[in-house]
């Protein structure tokens, strides 16, 4: 009875999706998140009351199980070098692209914050867990103004407010620009709530009395102040 009951829950969460993508699909991915889960507690509750069995704890862990892993399979993060995948798509290199599952929608996340594609390739992403924060790598010089020193940088795209951000501002190196690849910002990280972004890079100048060497730092996009972590590494 216990599997059946998990089985049902599932389907029911899946309901619950279809349902409130349908009502609410100009909220936030976080809102759609929250009126699901109201939805699946209330009438899973409801559900185990009708049949007059008190869970195990057990059995509140394969429910909890099947709410948690649904949520997290609604985005999938990817990079293509596909032109066909969103419209306009013209720039021939590789770009970020993220995947509502549950619309069906494909969007281009390595863009500007007027939504124009990047100039050169994109790479090395990772987003929050709504999907709403994206971090990545680009050597595009066309994402924010001001973006000369012809070296990756780090970039977080916000897709509620369609603003892109450069996390790593002004980075520059004393390391050969033969290869400029190895020499600048690279491997983000970004919390859930999309304040601070750790990543790896060569600059020098990130941080007064900045090293000489690759170091470990952690942005905050909101003071807009750069830590630099590994200092004692």
């Amino acid at each position: 009875w216990a599997t059946m009951l998990v089985l049902i829950a599932a389907a029911l969460w899946r309901y619950a999706v279809v349902l409130m993508r349908q009502i609410a699909r100009l909220e936030s991915s976080m809102v759609q998140m929250l009126y699901q889960n109201g939805v699946y507690l209330l009438v899973t509750g409801a559900l185990t009351a009708a049949t007059y069995v008190t869970p195990t704890p057990w059995q509140l862990l394969m429910l909890a199980g099947v709410r948690v892993s649904g949520g997290i399979g609604q985005f999938a993060l990817f990079e293509s070098n596909a032109s066909d995948l969103v419209a306009n798509d013209t720039n021939n290199v590789a770009d970020i692209f993220i995947r509502d599952l549950a619309n069906g929608t494909t969007t281009q996340v390595s863009v500007n914050t007027n939504g124009g594609a990047a100039n050169s390739g994109s790479h090395g992403s990772v987003m929050t867990p709504d999907g709403r924060y994206v971090a990545f790598v680009s050597l595009a010089t066309d994402l924010v103004a001001g973006d000369t020193n012809n070296i990756p940088d780090v970039f977080v795209r916000d897709r509620q407010t369609g603003i892109t951000t450069l996390v790593s501002p002004g980075a520059m190196t004393t390391s050969p620009q033969s290869s400029p690849t190895w020499f600048g910002s690279e491997s983000p990280e970004i919390t859930p709530d999309g304040r601070y972004v750790a990543f790896y890079s060569a600059a020098t100048n990130l941080v007064p009395k900045g090293n000489i060497g690759g170091g470990i730092y952690v942005r905050d996009l909101v003071t807009g102040k750069t830590v630099w972590a590994s200092t004692n590494a």
